[in-house]
């Protein structure tokens, strides 16, 4: 992995090479990105998170695949794409295999359980109150942009 960018859902990420930009997960063919959980505003976390199965897309299925990649599963030359396919699937019947679950490939209310238990809670994170980004060399004219494009967002510097 040599360029990482933060997803922050509806497929747009935000890197750093130089300069803070937003880009989309498709622009440079991304591999690999860091997605925070409910950070993205326009897609509020429900109760329960969605069924998947093969041909969902969306914020869901990026962390699905996030979270087995995480794990060691294998899903697919594509990487993580946001698109639940063949690869995606067969990941998911390998895990559901592992965990004694029936190995459907579908995501549904037991598999995310498992898969959640299985990555555990994110040391120094509060779930839904605080998340922290650091973005190194980042100038005040970049940060004040940042935190007025999302809301509650607090600059500090290091």
């Amino acid at each position: 992995m040599n360029h990482v960018g933060l997803h922050i859902g509806n497929g747009q990420v935000i890197e750093c090479s130089g300069e803070v930009k937003r880009s989309t997960t498709s622009a440079k063919g991304w591999t690999h990105y860091a997605m925070v959980k409910g950070l993205d505003g326009s897609t509020p976390m429900p109760a329960t998170k969605p069924t998947l199965r093969r041909g969902s897309t969306g914020p869901y299925v990026v962390e699905c695949q996030t979270d087995l990649v995480s794990l060691g599963y294998d899903i697919g030359k594509s990487g993580i794409d946001g698109v639940y396919g063949k690869a995606t699937m067969s990941a998911v019947a390998s895990f559901q295999t592992s965990k004694g679950l029936k190995p459907d490939g579908i995501c549904g209310p037991a598999t995310w359980a498992a898969i959640d238990e299985a990555v555990g809670p994110k040391p120094g994170l509060e779930p839904a109150k605080l998340y922290s980004v650091l973005i190194p060399h980042l100038t005040e004219e970049q940060a004040n942009a940042l935190c007025a494009e999302y809301a509650g967002a607090t600059k500090t510097k290091e």
